[in-house]
Order: structure tokens, then sequence, then C-alpha cells
């Protein structure tokens, strides 16, 4: 059988079995919007609506820590215009954004079996890509009201467009490789710094200076335009304050609650009512620099217990990830979820498992089994690590290694 053909069937083998793992979610949740949701949903949908009814991207007149200004400066906009299509279209709700996430969420797996296909072969190929169809954390995220898939799909184009410029050098594919990127800036702020690395590429390929400067061109539209909408707005031109929120909210938070022995549920609250109380709330650069301040200053007070709780982090990413929403989306519809018992009590490793001991034998096992699939996927990273060392197979290794990687770190 050649080559190609193999290909063929690998990708659609790995198509079938990404639509089946991901659709079977939706005969648990049912689009019950209480399971498809977290925190961060009910603001994208709230921006979505303003979109749709006023036609601007701003919040509702309620206080919010993140967001203290009416226009919203927290978060870009392309999420939210995704939510606002979806639900103009004839029976709108749900159904249509959530079929959609999982459509992408299963190109996502496809993509990287043709990568790894035309790389290097179709067993490596049907490798990668399985590995992909059955990532929890990418299933979950398809199945919620979440920008990860979106994002994930417009990065992954951007690099499927970046090796069809490599076989076949050509211009229009790098400069649109720099739209599909930008357009992901607009999903999540993460994708502004993507360019970067893949510049440095171009240049050590010694694609051209010109060409690269193109590509950057084409990848800062976004970044650009929208940190400009941003210092209009509210005087910070940056794409969003997330990353000095989420500092002195979340990993400061954690810290302190590390350090003086309470849960973190009232770190963050000690954290809230001292930034209400002292922060400059409506200077948006003034209170970025705050929180920066606020959340190094724990971190040097702290530094034993920092140490510790980014260990602990991607221990908690590799024991069981995204349990939470895993057993939101699992739980018996209008059923009890059991979502809040494991995340009750201290950060420590009985609370990293999901507090089995207090925790149902339905979370227990749930848990337990995303624990394993972790542990064999570490496993096979391991594997891929010998093979790269000690054999002469350096890019089979390589791919397992790179995959491998991924899948610990995301699930």
């Amino acid at each position: 059988m050649s080559d190609r053909r193999q290909t063929g069937n690998v990708l659609l083998a790995v198509l079938a079995a990404a639509l089946l793992f991901r659709l079977c979610f939706c005969l648990f949740h049912q689009f019950e919007p209480s399971r498809i949701s977290a925190p961060d949903s009910r603001v994208y949908l709230e921006l979505a609506r303003h979109l749709a009814g006023e036609g601007r991207f701003a919040r509702g007149g309620e206080f919010s820590l993140e967001n203290p200004v009416e226009p919203e400066v927290f978060r870009t906009p392309g999420y939210p215009l995704l939510i606002m299509f979806c639900r103009a279209l004839p029976g709108g709700g749900f159904v249509p954004l959530i079929l959609l996430q999982i459509l992408l969420g299963s190109a996502l797996a496809v993509g990287g079996a043709w990568i790894a296909c035309r790389l290097f072969s179709p067993r490596a190929g049907a490798l990668c890509g399985f590995l992909l169809a059955i990532d929890i954390s990418h299933t979950v995220y398809a199945n919620m009201v979440m920008s990860d898939i979106l994002f994930a799909a417009l990065v992954m184009a951007a690099m499927l467009l970046l090796l069809a410029h490599r076989d076949r050098p050509n211009l229009l594919l790098l400069v649109a490789s720099g739209l599909t990127l930008t357009l992901s800036a607009a999903v999540r702020p993460l994708g502004a710094w993507l360019f970067i690395v893949v510049a440095v590429w171009l240049l050590v390929r010694k694609t051209g200076r010109r060409q690269a400067a193109l590509f950057c061109l084409a990848a800062l539209i976004v970044p650009a335009a929208w940190s400009a909408r941003n210092l209009a707005a509210c005087g910070s031109f940056s794409l969003s304050s997330a990353f000095h929120y989420n500092l002195y909210r979340v990993a400061a938070a954690k810290v302190l609650a590390r350090s003086t022995d309470i849960p973190r549920w009232q770190a963050e609250e000690q954290l809230v009512e001292q930034a209400v109380c002292e922060a400059p709330l409506k200077d948006i650069p003034a209170l970025n620099r705050w929180f920066l301040g606020r959340a190094l200053a724990v971190f040097e007070r702290y530094p034993g217990q920092t140490a510790t709780e980014v260990l602990f982090s991607f221990v908690e990413m590799g024991l069981a990830g995204e349990r939470r929403n895993l057993l939101k989306l699992l739980g018996a519809p209008g059923g009890e979820d059991e979502v809040r018992t494991i995340s009750d009590g201290r950060r420590d490793a009985a609370g990293l498992a999901g507090n089995l001991g207090r925790a149902g034998p339905g979370t227990a096992m749930l848990v337990v089994a995303q624990a394993l699939f972790n542990i064999l996927v570490l496993l096979f990273f391991l594997d891929g690590v010998r093979r790269w060392r000690v054999t002469d197979r350096r890019r089979f290794g390589a791919l397992l290694l790179g995959v491998l990687l991924y899948v610990l770190l995301v699930s």
C-alpha cells in the first residue's frame, strides 16, 4: 500500500475516532447550560449579547475587579463574535456552537496526524493523531463554552500554512499564516506572542528578512489594532490586562493559601478585598502595575511556598488536569456533579488527587481513570526520550517526545 493511501486511511480513522470520542460527551451534558458553562463562559455570553444588541464590546454596569471600566479590556473579541454568529443561526442556542467546536477539535487531531505523516511516516501520524483524538483536555473544552478550541484551531491552521510554505515557498502562504495567527490573538492574547517563535524560525531557515517582515506585519494586525483601541478606551496600550490580574488573583492567592494554611477561596477573598480598598480601580495602567507589584510582593515574602506551588501545579495537571469540568460534563443530567467536594480542603497531595476519601465513588473513579491515563502518557513520553537518545530513529523519537509532552501538559 502506498504512503499516500496509508496517510488517507490514517486521517479518516483519526477523524472518526476524534468525532466519536467528543460526541459521546453530548449524551451526558445534553447541551444543558449549567453543564457546558464555566465562570468565563458567562462573561463571553454577556459580551456576545452586547455585541449583538448594541454593537459594542462591553459588559453591563456591574462592578468587576478584573474589568472595572465599562469598555471590555480584559478579553479580546474573537470568541464572543463566534458565539454571536452561532446564536444567530436557525435554532440558535448552544447546539451549533458546541457542534462546531467538536468539528474544530476533531480537525485539530487530523491536522496533527497529517503533519506527522508529512514529516515522518503514516505510523507516526497514526500515533500522533490518536493521542490527539483522545486528548482529555481538548475534548472537555470542545464541549464547553470556552475559547480554547477556536484558539488552538487557528494556531494549527497557521502551522499547516507554514508547513505548506516550507514544502513549496510562496509569499501568499506565508502572509496567510500570519493573518491566521493574528486572528488567534483576537481569540486569546497569547496568540500575539507566537509570531516571535515563527519569525525566529523563518530567520534561522534564511527565508529572507523581507518575507519575515511581511509575516510579522500580518501577524501583528490584531494585536496592534486592539492595543490602540484599549489605549483610546482606557489609556492602556496593551492587548489585555489578563496577565497582571491572574498573577494577583490566581497565582498569588494559591501561594498565600499555602503559606497561611487557609482555603484558596479565603485567600482570594482577602486579595480581592485588599484590591477594592487600595487599588486605583478606574486607572487601568496603574491598576495593572498595582496587581503586578502586590503579586511579586507575595512571591518575595514566601519564596519557598511559591516554588512549591509551581511544582504542585504541574503535578495537579499531570494527575487530574481538567477534572472539575470533566465531572461537570459527565454528571447525570440534572443530578449532582460532586464537583464541589474535590476542591474542598487544603491544597496538599491528597487534595491534588481529588480528595478521593471524601468524594463519592463516581468522582473517585473518574479522577483515578484520568490519572492512570496521564501516567500511561508519561511512560510513553519516557520511552520517546529513550528512543531519541539511544537509537538513530531521531525524527520519530523527536515527534514522540513533542507530542507526548504536549498531551501530558495540556491534559
